[in-house]
């Protein structure tokens, strides 16, 4: 049985040691503001780099602003 090693390549940017903090949080003020990092700030940058949980999914459901787009009707 081949490993996760075996099945999957990390990013450029694990495998050189810079990270950065919005790698994992995300400050939402910054997204509606559009001053956030491309990782949160351009759709496509945020899916090709963020599985795609139930939460996640939830949270972009019929219903909900979108950042940047303000609340439906105000």
């Amino acid at each position: 049985m081949k490993t996760i090693f075996d099945l999957c390549q990390p990013r450029k940017d694990v495998l050189s040691g810079h990270l950065t903090e919005s790698d994992f949080a995300a400050d939402l003020a910054q997204v509606i503001d559009q001053r956030a990092p491309d990782e949160y700030q351009k759709p496509e940058v945020f899916f090709a780099n963020t599985h795609p949980t139930k939460g996640l999914k939830a949270a972009g459901g019929p219903g909900r602003p979108r950042p940047g787009q303000g609340y439906p009707g105000g």
